[in-house]
């Protein structure tokens, strides 16, 4: 089961870095040569003394703004781009939003003031909110999933909770059955984040994870 899970997670994040790029190179590249045509074809609108010309320059323009618009939103939506841009809360928005639409289960997204973690330890947070919100969406049978995300005394803590049947923690520890659970340990495992699992096999189900403060080492005179 570990072996398979480090495979799997391996592939998400072939899977993220390629979203990466292919955010990017819509942002960067496409985006830019249709603003250009569009300024081209602004250019050559107020040029023409054709006024139908004029009416069909503006309708092409019209695609063109509502393309670039699309273009946009399909970039900011590419997790983990949308990190990078944009930050970890509107990425969680993103995702909650998308399986809100799919009905189901209530879910309350909570972010507490602008907690932002570092750039890798944001990566696995949103990793392992995803993974445990599909699990409790899938397998919990769960009518109300929270998904907290606050900075603490103790760093940045990210916490996924629900009221579904839960599972048998200390067998589960044992002998891992489910993948998604060890995609999520993993996870948190390389970027070095505490990562805490609970549930009490009846009600609920609590994934808790954490980026700790960096302390600044003592100078040496």
């Amino acid at each position: 089961m570990a072996d398979l899970a480090a495979r799997v997670l391996a592939v998400i994040q072939q899977r993220e870095r390629e979203a990466t790029r292919l955010a990017h190179l819509l942002h960067d590249e496409v985006g830019q040569i249709l603003t250009g045509a569009g300024l081209e074809l602004e250019a050559l609108r107020r040029t023409s003394a054709e006024p139908q010309i004029s009416t069909g320059i503006a309708a092409v323009q019209g695609l063109l703004e509502g393309a670039l618009s699309q273009i946009r939103d399909l970039s900011r939506s590419l997790a983990p781009s949308a990190l990078d841009r944009l930050g970890l809360g509107y990425a969680l928005e993103e995702m909650v939003n998308r399986h809100r639409q799919l009905g189901g289960a209530t879910i309350r997204l909570l972010i507490d003031g602008r907690p932002q973690p570092n750039p890798a330890a944001g990566a696995a947070f949103f990793r392992i909110a995803t993974e445990a919100l599909e699990n409790a969406i899938r397998h919990s049978g769960a009518t109300l999933i929270e998904l907290i995300l606050r900075r603490t005394s103790r760093g940045v803590e990210l916490q996924i909770r629900d009221n579904g049947h839960g599972f048998n923690f200390e067998a589960e520890q044992q002998n891992p059955t489910g993948i998604g659970l060890r995609l999520m340990a993993l996870s948190a495992a390389q970027s070095h984040l505490p990562f805490e699992l609970s549930s009490d096999g009846r009600s609920y189900t609590i994934v808790n994870v954490l980026e700790k403060p960096v302390t600044s080492c003592p100078s040496v005179s």
